[in-house]
């Protein structure tokens, strides 16, 4: 065989080798585990603040935060340089402030946030991810929220109500009275335990009694009757019949009645 056959036979072997191998990558490609995708745990948006400058202090400084929250916070630039969009805490936090613009939305706040969530720069104001703009700096707060008060409890009362009748110079009345016990609920915005109202409990206690006198203006007088007075009389001295005489309150006879019969 010659040289020249050889050469040939040669390259027929590796350019056949090469397509072999091209197609055995192609099998592997496609017969590989596709990775899943992880779902991103957001944390939820509870508000915003655009830039403040001035005699309030600046919002760009953690000591504006602590004072308004009463909480202890760090800030954290170099986050800034990296042009990242979004941010997974590394630990909990009771506020996380993420910065990115100078609109009504450049401050982004996040109460109460689980390590592992992912805050980001809601610079729309839509509280929904997908923004984008870079965030610019990250203010970390942490804190002792104020201690939970005791329930409020008060009493409320209703009307007294009481009957008197011509005559009386005092009444007796009585009214209901309820106990409402009212628990406080920790608000995550202004970070403050307000009233829970509707989760206040109504308990109704004994009605209350009282003895009062009637004023001039709720006493009245009685109607006057009429004076009755029956007395057995002897007619003819043979027999009897019973005379019902009725007269008006000055005395004066209105009427004569002799067994019920009038004459």
């Amino acid at each position: 065989m010659s040289r020249t056959s050889r050469g040939r036979e040669a390259v027929a072997v590796t350019g056949l080798v090469a397509m072999l191998l091209s197609v055995l990558s192609i099998l592997l490609i496609s017969t590989a585990p596709v990775a899943e995708a992880v779902a991103v745990d957001y944390a939820t948006v509870d508000g915003h603040e655009a830039p403040v400058q001035g005699r309030d202090g600046n919002n760009n400084d953690p000591e504006y935060w602590e004072k308004k929250y009463d909480l202890s916070c760090v800030k954290d630039d170099a986050i800034g340089s990296a042009g990242v969009k979004e941010l997974v805490a590394a630990t909990d936090h009771d506020l996380i402030v993420v910065k990115a613009g100078s609109g009504d939305y450049a401050n982004t706040l996040f109460f109460d946030v689980a390590a592992g969530e992912t805050v980001w720069a809601d610079t729309n104001g839509d509280f929904a991810p997908g923004d984008k703009l870079a965030i610019s700096h990250v203010i970390f707060c942490d804190g002792d929220s104020p201690e939970q008060p005791e329930p409020k409890i008060e009493s409320v009362y209703g009307e007294w109500v009481g009957d008197w009748e011509c005559g009386d110079t005092q009444v007796t009345e009585t009214r209901t009275v309820t106990q409402v016990t009212t628990p406080y609920v920790f608000d995550e915005q202004s970070q403050t335990w307000v009233l829970d109202t509707a989760n206040a409990v109504e308990t109704p206690l004994a009605d209350e009694e009282r003895t009062r006198d009637l004023t001039e203006g709720e006493q009245f007088d009685c109607p006057v009757l009429p004076q009755y007075s029956a007395e057995d009389e002897c007619v003819d001295g043979t027999s009897w019949v019973r005379v019902t005489k009725i007269s008006n309150p000055d005395g004066m006879p209105v009427g004569i009645y002799v067994d019920d019969v009038l004459v």
